[in-house]
């Protein structure tokens, strides 16, 4: 009742709480409760939400890590093209909050093979970052931001570790597609039940420390919204959800357009990306299909290039596969092609 009548003391509406994506007055109420942030009054007497988070620089040899998307349970996607960040709780020190994140957020347990080569350090001329926690209610969120760097450490490196701990640390690491640095993806809960989903990869770290810090570079240049892009390709098609989950994590920014198929499952669609400069990359035709079917093609397209490599059309890559929920029984993978 107290939280309800400050909002409504300084102007705050309630109706705008739990529409259009933003959470209820209670999940306020919540994380106040925990510490997850506080409430201020700007220079005008309104409420400003605020957080305190710690970015994560976490490097492998010569790659870093970034989060490129995130995806909430409403179907909304939010490029993201940044460090992993932290929500560190006002009650909680950086260690707890960081230690949780190497702990679970990425899925492992990243605790054996990590060192912190910098310790969390305040940036007051960063930029703020979107994220769901930043815009999680209908108030100005001001964002108190630390970075802090860390190092996982190749389980070849280690002086005293015997085979099964060796064998242990390398699953570890290929969970987040390491050591080749392949995209990969994470879920976790929202407070509302709901599952985040957030599309990860690995970025050679001089070419994002350029991008970093080169505004021009890191705003986006195209404006296409990737979010609109996948529903009018996808629509209410049965494998949505995980067709879409394959494609965020293959490209950043992208128009596609559906060639053929539709909803026996089978999908083949034109995509053309763009760089982070706002330049178009090169176009591909992406084929999404269920795994024995692409299996099969994949292995006879590779059999024809190498016969006919001037008139074939030539394989991008490997074939990748993810679990579709509506059929846990079969995998539902994509190739990418021609």
């Amino acid at each position: 009742v107290q939280l309800r009548d400050f909002l409504t003391q300084h102007n705050c509406p309630l109706d705008s709480f739990g529409i259009d994506g933003f959470r209820k007055v209670s999940d306020l109420y919540g994380e106040l409760e925990q510490g997850r942030c506080c409430l201020e009054l700007d220079i005008d007497k309104k409420p400003v939400l605020i957080r305190e988070m710690i970015f994560l620089k976490v490097l492998y040899k010569d790659l870093v890590l970034i989060e490129s998307h995130e995806q909430y349970s409403d179907g909304r996607i939010m490029s993201r093209n940044f460090l992993p960040g932290v929500v560190k709780g006002l009650k909680e020190s950086s260690f707890e909050a960081i230690d949780k994140f190497f702990q679970a957020g990425l899925e492992v347990n990243l605790s054996k093979c990590i060192t912190e080569e910098a310790p969390p350090a305040f940036n007051p001329e960063a930029q703020t970052q979107r994220s769901l926690a930043t815009e999680a209610y209908p108030i100005p969120c001001k964002v108190q931001q630390f970075e802090a760097t860390f190092i996982i450490t190749d389980p070849k490196n280690f002086q005293s570790i015997d085979q099964k701990e060796f064998q242990q640390q390398k699953d570890i690491l290929a969970k987040i597609g390491l050591p080749t640095g392949k995209n990969f993806t994470t879920e976790r809960k929202e407070m509302s039940g709901g599952k985040i989903t957030h599309f990860w990869r690995w970025d050679k770290l001089a070419a994002w420390e350029a991008t970093a810090l080169n505004p021009a570079l890191k705003s986006d240049q195209t404006g296409v919204n990737v979010a609109e892009v996948v529903d009018k390709v996808f629509g209410n098609h049965p494998y949505r959800e995980v067709y879409e989950n394959l494609l965020l994590q293959m490209f950043e920014t992208f128009v596609a357009k559906k060639l053929c198929g539709g909803f026996s499952g089978s999908m083949v669609i034109r995509v053309q990306p763009f760089e982070k400069d706002g330049r178009p990359g090169e176009p591909c035709i992406v084929k999404l299909d269920r795994a024995d079917a692409i299996k099969e093609e994949h292995v006879n397209s590779i059999q024809v290039f190498e016969a006919l490599p001037d008139r074939a059309a030539r394989i991008i890559g490997d074939a990748a596969y993810a679990n579709s929920e509506k059929e846990t029984c079969r995998d539902t993978p994509h190739v990418v092609t021609w």
